[in-house]
């Protein structure tokens, strides 16, 4: 399953950063995001850039769990009301945020990734590495590491493969 890029305002990228957010509400299923997958998180305007991660742990529907998606009770029910269906969330386990460069506009457009999305954008599995890269630089050796078929031992020692 690929991963995705996900627009998120800053405000709510804040909250899910602190952990107070632990489900991205959506008014579309995202149908190819599986479990494990990495959700890199893009905060709109003004920040406009991608500034970290979360790790996918379920996509479901969302039905009253206001207190997990973070959000306040009118925001709910303002969000609610556009809705055609039922309400979708992603669900979140770890939270990264990036230890390095936070990709913009023209790292984003380097990768095909630009504009961003208005909901999502499924994430090639080069796109994911460069950004994986770009947010966090051990990335770049634990890829190039798999590439050449090594593994680490639980002590993150490189082993032959």
């Amino acid at each position: 399953m690929p991963d995705i890029l996900l627009p998120i305002r800053p405000t709510f990228a804040a909250r899910i950063y602190a952990r107070e957010k632990t489900i991205e509400l959506r008014r579309r299923r995202p149908r190819r995001v599986g479990l494990s997958e990495r959700l890199y998180i893009y905060e709109t305007s003004p920040i406009m850039r991608v500034t970290g991660w979360a790790r996918v742990i379920r996509v479901g529907e969302v039905s009253g769990n206001r207190l997990a998606t973070g959000l306040e009770q009118a925001e709910w029910d303002d969000y609610a009301r556009g809705a055609k269906g039922p309400l979708w969330g992603v669900f979140f386990g770890d939270v990264v945020p990036a230890t390095r460069m936070r990709p913009g506009a023209e790292q984003l457009a380097r990768l095909g990734l630009w504009p961003p999305p208005q909901q999502w954008r499924y994430l090639t599995i080069d796109q994911s590495e460069q950004l994986r890269v770009l947010l966090d630089p051990r990335e770049g050796a634990w890829i190039n590491a798999l590439r050449a078929g090594e593994t680490t031992d639980s002590d993150g020692d490189r082993q032959g493969g």
